[in-house]
């Protein structure tokens, strides 16, 4: 596909059933199979999502859907759909109450907020937007990618180009909008960071006196060793390989390499992605995905391939398990399993970075692709499963929708409480996490303060995973042929060399179809 092919100038409207039924027969790759088509169902939440969907949960709003344009006492009512709302109860309430804010300084806009969970928001939007029914303002994440390529969204570069706040948002999120040169989104307000999450009291009763001696996946994986053989009963590390929330396999891919390289593509993937995909052919990334399978293998549960990212606290809590790659530095999951839990060395938890590849591991490990090989720290940054899209059917309202999403992409009043306490993240406008720096962090628990503090210090190494490929089937590749298949290789369905091979084999069918 050319950039003429995807030119796109005004507010498009797309006529119902028409245009937004291509969007649902082309989203069926990305969504039936994948597992996982924005990233959300339980992978970022506290709760797993699984607690709040669809109930309709709006901050009041005025349902007269009448324009603006009419007259002064008349109110638009901006139908906004979110998952982020549905993550905890704390985030529901402050949703409300901030949108209620919004709706106080917007006389002439209401908002009906509908919470949806990541697999409601998956079988809900497709749908919608098929009857023509779609909401004006959604948290789509990369699902939202088809629905531009098939004109159903609102010109969001006209919306961003007439912004100022672009300087502020983060690489992570200004890359994250655009697709091969045009605007699909108008960005999100959060970012997740994967870490190492660590039971300090068994590294220390192995001999792991400082943190520092799990730097490098050499010492992390000769800690795993004596863990295995002192505490046979635990679960030395334990594999997030749901596909659904194999992120964390992401953030262990990237340290591998160094200076954000992109493990997966060459740059520019979308112009020949055949030739582009670096799975099958680089050692790092093909020694990494081995890695992933054979750590499972070696040291994580029977239940490892099914394992969601929200059930290892509990197991790390409780001494059964004692590590994981999918740490988020959010102490509101560990408060809800034991509510005196501490964070740092010393404490209950301790959160850093994922080792990074030293040349020393692939040999004494036997992957001889990583063999002599060296990488830095970074890890998987949650962007692109945050973008937000507004939609341009016939009925929608894009410019209050646009409203709205910049108030909660970078106002003070929505997101800092939010992101601090209620559901802690980094801000993707920087000048909010300054803000939460200033109010909260001296008293930031440890887990916390390294969410930010890691991408501060090892920059592009933190990045997302796809938004710079520019490939249409970027949610495909993500969650089925890359997740679905390592989760089948934890699983035993493929040797560690064999899944290395069966991915490969399956992103160039799907690049190639």
């Amino acid at each position: 596909m050319t950039n003429d092919d995807i030119s796109r100038r005004g507010f498009v409207k797309g006529t119902g059933a028409s245009v937004a039924g291509g969007a649902l027969g082309s989203l069926a790759g990305c969504i039936g199979g994948s597992g996982d088509g924005d990233g959300s169902n339980g992978s970022s939440g506290d709760t797993g999502g699984d607690g709040y969907g669809g109930g309709g949960n709006g901050s009041g709003g005025n349902n007269s859907g009448s324009d603006s344009s009419g007259g002064g006492s008349e109110t638009v009512t901006v139908d906004f759909w979110s998952f982020l709302a549905a993550e905890n109860s704390e985030a529901e309430t402050r949703f409300g109450e901030s949108l209620g804010n919004f709706e106080s300084m917007h006389s002439a806009i209401g908002v009906n907020m509908q919470t949806l969970t990541g697999q409601q928001m998956r079988n809900k939007l497709p749908s919608a937007a098929s009857a023509g029914n779609a909401p004006d303002l959604v948290e789509g994440g990369i699902t939202g990618l088809q629905f531009f390529l098939d004109d159903a969204l609102a010109d969001h570069g006209s919306y961003v180009e007439g912004s100022d706040f672009m300087d502020g948002f983060t690489e992570a999120n200004r890359g994250s909008m655009t697709y091969q040169g045009e605007y699909w989104s108008g960005g999100g307000n959060r970012h997740l960071v994967s870490m190492l999450a660590v039971r300090p009291k068994l590294f220390k009763d192995v001999g792991v006196d400082d943190p520092s001696q799990l730097e490098t996946w050499t010492g992390y994986r000769r800690a795993l060793e004596r863990i295995k053989e002192e505490y046979p009963d635990v679960y030395a590390y334990e594999a997030t390989g749901a596909p659904n929330d194999l992120e964390s396999y992401w953030g262990e891919a990237r340290t591998a390499y160094a200076d954000g390289e992109d493990p997966w593509f060459d740059s520019e993937a979308w112009k020949a992605p055949t030739e582009s995909l670096k799975v099958g052919q680089a050692g790092r990334t093909d020694g990494m995905i081995r890695n992933t399978v054979e750590l499972a293998n070696a040291y994580s549960s029977s239940e490892a391939p099914s394992r969601s990212d929200e059930q290892v606290p509990p197991l790390l809590l409780t001494d059964r398990a004692a590590s994981f790659t999918y740490g988020l530095g959010n102490p509101v999951r560990y408060r809800s399993v034991k509510e005196d839990v501490t964070f740092g060395w010393d404490g209950d938890v301790w959160q850093g970075p994922i080792p990074r590849l030293d040349p020393n591991y692939g040999q004494e490990f036997g992957i001889d692709e990583l063999a002599g090989e060296e990488g830095s720290h970074g890890g998987h940054l949650w962007a692109i499963q945050m973008m937000k899209q507004a939609f341009g059917q016939d009925h929608n309202d894009p410019e209050e929708a646009f409203t709205l999403m910049t108030y909660l992409n970078t106002s003070a009043e929505h997101n800092v409480t939010l992101l601090a306490e209620d559901y802690p993240a980094l801000a993707a406008y920087e000048p909010l996490n300054q803000e939460i720096l200033s109010q909260y962090g001296d008293s930031m628990p440890q887990i916390q303060k390294a969410m930010y503090d890691l991408p501060e210090q090892y920059g592009s190494q933190y990045n997302t995973t796809g938004a710079d490929w520019d490939l249409s089937e970027t949610s495909q590749v993500r969650w089925t042929d890359l997740n679905q298949t390592i989760s089948q290789g934890i699983a035993g369905q493929h040797s560690p060399s064999g899944t290395v091979e069966a991915v490969r084999n399956r992103i160039t069918e799907t690049v190639s179809g």
